[in-house]
């Protein structure tokens, strides 16, 4: 929890729990899911909440303080109603590895070999195609109706408000992120370089000229799209070509958040963020080494990664916030006006400004 000055850590699950997922109805109401099932925060302190069962839980996500849902392994799917957790019988038996949606009349839940499953809110988890049957990993926004999953071996499945269709990528290699700047412009990136744009009509292939594997894929508008990956590579597409950006450095970058042209961040893994104005880049020790980033403005920006390691950029300097045993911090996410991060050994950490 971040009061401003300092995180602090708070015991949460049982020892060596992984948490994966966490959702937050109010500032006393929030719920994480891991390997060991569920936990739950009343503004006090963490307490376990066992389902009814003991699977490892992959994501959750609610839209009321009685309506949550959670996924996890072999097809699992429970929800919480306000006071007791149930399962629910989703035909699945594959592994879900993700889930969300913009309503509680409009739920989604995703995973291995193609399997997509849709609420309407009334209770029933509803099979729908998605005809393919692959791991699907990524996702984005096109606009209020569309979205895109992507996945191995190239897979990409739209939705365009009624149905789930494969749309040809052009490419057979695995793609591990998407970021869409509207209905008509989608970049996803993946293993060996790989990478196809969206025109609103067809997936292209785009020859970059590199081989390593694309990390990560942000922009901040359709002539501003930034993507990272192995061996340094660092490529910007200005609405025109992409280019590959000399860094000078030998280490793999493994995270991208762009502002805008003339402010972009990214991320070694090694405990450097590099600072790009439009005209250069400079490096900057970081106190720890991270490789995620996510922000909100350019004078508030978090990046976690390794050891317990929380970083937060004010506009001038990076301040470690690190919260003691916390372990490895998986990932990050700002969401309004609160910031959240999940990691190991149970370690849950929540910032909420003015708090």
């Amino acid at each position: 929890h971040w009061d401003g000055s300092d995180w602090t850590s708070f015991p949460a699950g049982a020892p060596g729990e992984i948490l994966t997922g966490v959702w937050a109805n109010a500032t006393d109401d929030v719920w994480a899911a891991g390997t060991e099932g569920l936990v739950h925060w009343d503004g006090v302190t963490w307490s376990d909440v066992w389902p009814p069962f003991e699977p490892d839980l992959g994501a959750v996500h609610g839209s009321a303080g009685d309506d949550i849902w959670a996924v996890g392994d072999a097809g699992t799917l429970i929800h919480y109603e306000g006071s007791l957790w149930e399962p629910v019988w989703t035909g699945a038996t594959e592994e879900l590895r993700a889930g969300g949606g913009s309503s509680a009349t409009d739920l989604w839940a995703v995973g291995d070999h193609g399997r997509v499953m849709r609420s309407d809110g009334s209770g029933d988890w509803t099979l729908v195609p998605s005809g393919v049957d692959v791991d699907l990993l990524g996702f984005a926004k096109l606009d209020a109706t569309q979205s895109l999953w992507v996945g191995e071996k190239g897979t990409i499945v739209r939705w365009d408000g009624a149905s789930w269709n494969p749309v040809a990528s052009g490419t057979s290699s695995r793609l591990t992120a998407v970021w869409a700047s509207g209905p008509d412009d989608a970049w996803a990136v993946g293993d060996g370089g790989v990478m196809v744009h969206w025109d609103g009509a067809a997936w292209t292939p785009v020859p970059l000229g590199v081989g390593h594997d694309l990390a990560a894929i942000h922009g901040s508008a359709a002539d501003d799209v930034w993507a990272v990956g192995a061996s340094k590579v660092l490529l910007h597409f200005d609405g025109g070509v992409w280019n590959e950006v000399p860094l000078f450095l030998e280490t793999s970058l493994t995270s991208v958040w762009s502002f805008g042209p003339t402010d972009v961040w990214v991320v070694d893994g090694q405990g450097t963020a590099h600072h790009g104005d439009g005209t250069t880049w400079t490096p900057m020790a970081l106190p720890s080494p991270v490789r995620a980033l996510a922000g909100r403005s350019p004078d508030d920006l978090f990046a976690v990664g390794f050891d317990g390691a929380a970083l937060h950029w004010d506009g001038l300097v990076w301040t470690a916030v690190r919260a003691p045993d916390a372990g490895r911090i998986h990932a990050v996410v700002v969401a309004g006006a609160e910031v959240r991060a999940v990691g190991e050994r149970g370690a849950v950490l929540r910032y909420v400004p003015g708090l």
